[in-house]
């Protein structure tokens, strides 16, 4: 419901400016400019205003609820004293930390770096990631020993169904997409930088592999 709102709201300012609606689907774009400018036009636009960007603000803080705890439990499985301090001071630092260093992402080139992370760092990262684990569970490890690990967890061993999408489906499915994406980029193209940036992306692009 809340993607198909999105949409038609997208589509009133592409309507009027005769803008592609191409240009509006997905990004910066679509939340800041072109809902917040259908919102203008509606009765107490001030109102749906402040609720829609507190509807944001809600789903970045749910975000970061799920990432700052994995993060957290991984450095203090890591690094021991980490457990010596209280959680909330470690969570403070951490929560420090990325606050600096999102902040050239705030000046006038900050969309130039969000771009870059997120189309180097963010995509193709975790799906090969999520292959490699889907691969390694399946067929390394064996799909008959981690259901026998659930079986002793939970009292009850998952279904043949389970046991197919881990060892066909899943693998077949990002496979494709990856494969997918890859094609697109060449056939598509992306926006080249200097030789500077471009090995800014790869060293991006491999850090989201190796994190």
């Amino acid at each position: 419901v809340v993607s198909t709102q999105s949409t038609v709201l997208a589509g009133i300012p592409a309507h009027k400016t005769k803008v592609s609606f191409e240009d509006l689907k997905s990004g910066p774009g679509l939340a800041f400019i072109a809902i917040t400018d259908a919102i203008s036009e509606m009765s107490v636009g001030p109102l749906w205003s402040v609720l829609f960007f507190f509807m944001l603000f809600l789903l970045g803080l749910d975000s970061q609820f799920g990432m700052l705890e994995s993060l957290l439990t991984s450095l203090k499985d890591e690094v021991s004293f980490l457990n010596k301090i209280r959680k909330e001071y470690v969570s403070g630092g951490i929560c420090l930390v990325l606050c600096l260093l999102a902040v050239p992402m705030s000046f006038r080139g900050g969309l130039y770096i969000v771009d870059l992370l997120d189309n180097w760092s963010l995509s193709y990262p975790l799906l090969i990631i999520a292959f490699i684990e889907i691969t390694v569970v399946a067929w390394v490890y064996g799909v008959n020993r981690f259901c026998s690990d659930i079986r002793n967890m939970i009292g009850y061993a998952p279904s043949v169904y389970f046991k197919a999408c881990w060892m066909f489906v899943c693998p077949f499915v990002i496979a494709v997409l990856i494969l997918s994406g890859i094609v697109l980029s060449i056939l598509e193209g992306y926006p080249l930088y200097d030789k500077f940036c471009r090995m800014r992306q790869f060293c991006s692009y491999c850090s989201g592999i190796t994190t």
